[in-house]
């Protein structure tokens, strides 16, 4: 018999119809605990750095070499001495909720970093911007050394010449915001940037869901149409949810558990698909100098050398380097000399008595409360034990225990991993040792060690523009920082991560946590 027009035109549209009406590339992530926060400003840890960069840009970024290139800016100068930097913002960008940006966007989100009701953990990075150390200490309000001549101008003078301004400019802490919008109540869970992605959903404990960004600057991106994060998935649920299917990568805002990885490596299935880099990071033990009797260095070095490292290389199934030094080996300026503290626990005995504690102390250890970060605090329990240090384990959501450690005199001893805002040894050593990196809240010295040695060396070398100079200026600061141990450096990662076969364009960026922009999901 013969079909009707109308029936064959429908039998076309049901052939066409799963292409035409394709479910939209949604990847699929997930995390236990809330993101500590989404204002770019507070955001010092692996998963709020990762969703600092859906939602916001800076005036300059990381590409995948890690070299600076324009963001915002579609190009800059910088003067002959270094001081001074010029930057022409991109036409047309806008911000998530339609407002065009201007040169006032740049300087009120960069003064207001600085400015200390923000409390930004980062905001020393940018002491060498003229006027920032007297927004720093409360004493102005605005910082003479960035202005907006124009709508399209950002000019930023510097006291001296910084050899990594334009890095510490491409970090999350420095993104831009709206005027203003600092301000808003509630601002840290109703964001709004110029990112490739916009804040649709958030759900406490549930679900973060983020939506392309119909403004953005950069055409064609980002391919996805969102990026979800289950959230309440400890590592084991997380590894399960992956397997079934549920999540499209894992490894990506934390590294997988210990037992699941070991699992997934075993597969067939899995194990060559499994994207692997050096992880520019470190593991270690955290002393609070204020704190007694951590305020002791004997003590301390008593802590570095009673903890067997191999054993907790082991515990991640091989995925790290036991630390010899606090910067990791692949970093650039690494010295390749270095030895810190053996694996001596004997010495660390004796070096306990001789501080006025043979018979060791009870401390508390504080510690992220995931599987991983669990075992490595009991692997360390165990071995501060056999020295006579009995430590009383206190596990704590991520987020609180970030909070925890940056509150002056709360916490005596922890876990604490450090991973590169860039991969140079300022953002190491300058950054978690400088007497200037400490605040009463957020601190990122949160040992808050504090050594006028080490100062006077990390201020050399931030003002050092030859580098092999630079780099040795900072291997003695890291000579001198082994000897006093405020910090155990136990082990440096490397990073692995695992995705769905229908992820494409998923790569281990070098600085951010996940470049979301040009992945692709298909189901």
């Amino acid at each position: 018999m013969k079909k009707h027009p109308l029936a064959l035109m429908l039998a076309a549209w049901l052939i066409l119809a799963p292409a035409a009406h394709a479910k939209p590339q949604v990847l699929r992530l997930g995390l236990q605990d809330n993101p500590s926060t989404l204002d770019p400003a507070l955001a010092s840890n692996v998963p709020a750095i990762g969703v600092s960069h859906w939602l916001y840009n800076g005036l300059v970024t990381f590409d995948a070499q890690a070299r600076i290139v324009p963001d915002l800016a579609e190009r800059y100068v910088v003067s002959p001495d270094g001081k001074r930097y010029t930057f022409t913002l991109r036409r047309g960008v806008r911000f998530h909720d339609g407002k065009a940006l201007t040169s006032a966007d740049v300087r009120y989100s960069l003064n207001r970093l600085l400015l200390p009701e923000t409390k930004s953990p980062g905001a020393s990075f940018y002491r060498a911007i003229v006027g920032a150390p007297a927004a720093l200490d409360g004493k102005a309000k605005s910082v003479a050394g960035i202005q907006a001549p124009d709508a399209r101008t950002v000019v930023i003078a510097l006291t001296e010449a910084q050899p990594t301004f334009l890095q510490v400019l491409g970090l999350n802490y420095a993104a831009i915001v709206p005027q203003g919008a600092g301000e808003r109540e509630g601002f840290a869970k109703a964001p709004v940037g110029t990112g490739p992605f916009r804040l649709k959903e958030y759900t406490s404990g549930q679900r973060l869901v983020f939506e392309r960004n119909p403004h953005y600057f950069k055409a064609g991106l980002p391919k996805l149409a969102a990026v979800e994060v289950q959230l309440g998935l400890n590592e084991q649920v997380e590894a399960l949810r992956f397997e079934r299917g549920d999540l499209d990568a894992i490894g990506l805002l934390r590294a997988i558990g210990a037992a699941d990885f070991a699992r997934l490596a075993s597969n067939p299935e899995w194990r060559q698909r499994f994207l692997t880099k050096p992880d520019h990071a470190t593991y270690y033990v955290g002393m609070n100098n204020r704190i007694k009797p951590f305020d002791d260095a004997r003590v301390r070095r008593a802590v570095s050398m009673a903890i067997d490292k191999r054993r907790l290389v082991k515990l991640v199934n091989g995925r790290g380097v036991p630390a010899l030094g606090f910067l990791p080996p692949t970093l650039p300026g690494a010295n390749p000399q270095v030895q810190g503290n053996p694996y001596d626990p004997a010495r660390a005995k004796a070096l306990l008595a001789e501080a006025g504690y043979p018979h060791g102390f009870q401390t508390t250890y504080w510690c992220s409360n995931s599987q991983t970060a669990m075992k490595i605090a009991q692997s360390i329990q165990y071995d501060l034990s056999r020295i006579g240090i009995q430590a009383t384990l206190r596990p704590l959501a991520f987020p609180m225990f970030l909070a925890a450690v940056g509150r002056e005199g709360n916490v005596p001893i922890f876990t604490g991993n450090w991973s590169q805002d860039f991969p140079d040894p300022a953002n190491f050593l300058g950054t978690i040792f400088s007497s200037r990196a400490i605040r009463s809240v957020n601190s990122l010295d949160t040992t808050f060690f504090s050594d006028a040695t080490v100062d006077r060396l990390l201020d050399a070398a931030a003002g050092t523009m030859h580098e092999p100079t630079r780099f040795d200026l900072y291997r003695k600061v890291e000579h001198r920082v082994l000897a006093l141990s405020p910090v155990a450096p136990l082990f440096h990662p490397k990073r692995f991560a695992l995705a769905q076969p229908g992820v494409k364009g998923l790569e281990l960026h070098p600085v951010w946590p996940v470049d979301a922009e040009r992945i692709e999901v298909t189901r």
